[in-house]
């Protein structure tokens, strides 16, 4: 059953309008999203602490967890939850089922609410919670079970409660929700579990269920026919980090994550869409605008789940994602054509930038279908390499796969890929990169 402690906090939700939360990166002193803004950077302009006084930081408070409730799976608990700071009140949740509104200047409890977790809810990955959003005067979160429940956040008694997944299927939450507008979005967890990931939005004042985005399409949708037989009804792609929005543009970028089974390729034949993707969507109504995928066909658990990170350079609108696979992808975020891919870490070989070549499967299972979304195999002497876009493969600033009617830009030297497009050149008729 459910618990509260109450207590009152300032009013200070009351003024987090759409329009506020929009313009957040102009309030240093508050985090008033998960990232700190919707673009997804994380950065703060705050400059009170510095390289010369770091050495000197010191504990001011400590909050405390209460004790844990029980769960049937062996989990593990912990605090994986961004703070949310509005005019000097902090909201934050915990495991099992907690949210807390705290003074931010001395850690005092104001109220706290708490939603019993049942001891057989099956949980993949540990009860952790990543945290809340707020808007309108209210704080939402996800607990485990699936629901998406509104707090009034003077109190921290429920507004409105609201399932969107099925924890008898192997699903969950665990995800900090996102306010957009006059909407609420959150994500599925449960990957491991057979499950078939989505994204649901509900009306911030009413609770009201608006849409549905599934990550796997049924049949006859469009990218269907990368899965074979039944196994999309399974396909994971679950959406259990918060994605970040560009008002400008008004679309939601959303990663997903892992195809399942996770490890066992055989029995999901194909890419795998939209699986360790991007899913760029109009945040009214849940409709896809376009997709990349990191990963096609995912046999090594990579996910595709990490942040995107918006900006803008000289005039474009770019996407950056830093992908488990090793790659920093750099995407037109407009139209989701590909810009560039740079390597960044080999945990499991070599990468060079000159050539530019990643031997990354050494005694590893060769992969089923391609091994990144950017980058192709080739075999070289019986050994497993991988070639990715090089300066040599010039493309105009101005040409994307996604808006362009013509899928070849204008270079005939050699061939190249990018984004979800293809071509041969005639110098080259034979091979599909180089």
């Amino acid at each position: 059953m459910d618990a509260g402690l109450e207590g009152r906090a300032p009013s200070v939700v009351q003024g987090a309008t759409y329009e506020r939360l929009a313009k957040a990166r102009a309030e240093p002193q508050n985090w008033l999203t998960y990232y700190g803004a919707y673009d997804g950077q994380r950065y703060s302009a705050l400059d009170q602490i510095h390289s010369g006084n770091v050495k000197d930081l010191a504990v001011a408070w400590v909050f405390q967890h209460p004790p844990l409730g029980l769960v049937s799976t062996p989990v593990t608990y912990a605090f994986e939850a961004t703070p949310i700071v509005v005019d000097g009140v902090l909201f934050m949740t915990g495991p099992d089922g907690y949210v807390w509104a705290l003074d931010a200047a001395n850690g005092k409890l104001l109220w706290q609410y708490h939603h019993a977790i049942p001891l057989d809810v099956p949980l993949c990955c540990g009860n952790v919670n990543r945290g809340v959003a707020v808007a309108e005067g209210k704080v939402f979160f996800v607990n485990v079970t699936g629901r998406l429940i509104a707090l009034d956040a003077t109190t921290g008694q429920p507004v409105w409660d609201k399932l969107f997944v099925d924890v008898r299927a192997g699903e969950s939450a665990t995800l900090a929700p996102l306010a957009v507008k006059d909407k609420v979005l959150v994500g599925s967890s449960g990957g491991e579990y057979g499950v078939r990931g989505h994204l649901d939005a509900f009306e911030i004042n009413t609770g009201r269920h608006l849409w549905r985005r599934y990550t796997v399409p049924k049949p006859g949708e469009p990218g269907s026919k990368t899965w074979a037989g039944d196994a999309w009804a399974r396909g994971g792609g679950t959406a259990w980090i918060t994605g970040t929005y560009d008002a400008d543009l008004d679309l939601v970028f959303w990663g997903t994550g892992n195809p399942g089974p996770d490890f066992d390729g055989s029995m999901r034949p194909g890419d795998n869409l939209y699986t360790n993707s991007v899913l760029a969507l109009n945040p009214d109504d849940g409709s896809l605008q376009w997709h990349y995928q990191w990963t096609p066909h995912d046999v090594w658990d990579y996910d595709g789940v990490n942040e995107n990170i918006l900006f803008d350079q000289e005039g474009r609108m770019y996407l950056a994602h830093f992908d488990k696979n090793g790659y920093l992808f750099i995407l037109d975020r407009m139209t989701g054509g590909f810009v560039s891919a740079i390597p960044f870490a080999a945990p499991l070989g070599e990468i060079s930038i000159a050539t530019p070549e990643k031997s990354v499967y050494s005694g590893r299972p060769r992969p089923q279908g391609r091994t990144s979304a950017r980058v192709r195999p080739a075999r070289r002497n019986g050994r497993m390499r991988l070639t990715a876009p090089e300066p040599g493969c010039p493309i105009p600033r101005w040409w994307s796969s996604a808006a362009s009617s013509n899928p070849r830009p204008p270079n005939s030297a050699r061939a190249c890929r990018i984004g979800a497009a293809r071509w041969r050149t005639a110098a080259s008729p034979n091979r599909a990169s180089s």
